[in-house]
């Protein structure tokens, strides 16, 4: 039976998840993407809270014609203290 390792990088403009198989000693997988949160403008409060990720948070704030909130340098702004939910907004 396989084990693997997760390896995650959070960087300022993409972020990847590698995936190592321990038994071969090999990496299995390398996803990347974008490192950008885009949070429609309205949301619906009888349904989850809804954001996209990557490329498709990209492809909503232009498709919603920059309506919403669109987070780049996401870790330059999450370690703030004073950071709220309502910061999206």
């Amino acid at each position: 039976m396989a084990k693997y390792i997760y390896g995650v990088d959070f960087g300022t403009t993409n972020s990847a998840l590698a995936i190592l198989d321990v038994d071969k000693n090999e990496v299995v997988k390398i996803f990347t993407m974008p490192s950008v949160l885009f949070f429609p403008e309205f949301q619906d409060s009888t349904k989850a809270f809804s954001y996209l990720t990557g490329i498709e948070a990209v492809e909503a704030y232009v498709k919603n014609r920059s309506k919403g909130r669109l987070m780049k340098s996401i870790k330059s702004v999450l370690p703030i203290k004073s950071f709220t939910y309502s910061d999206c907004w």
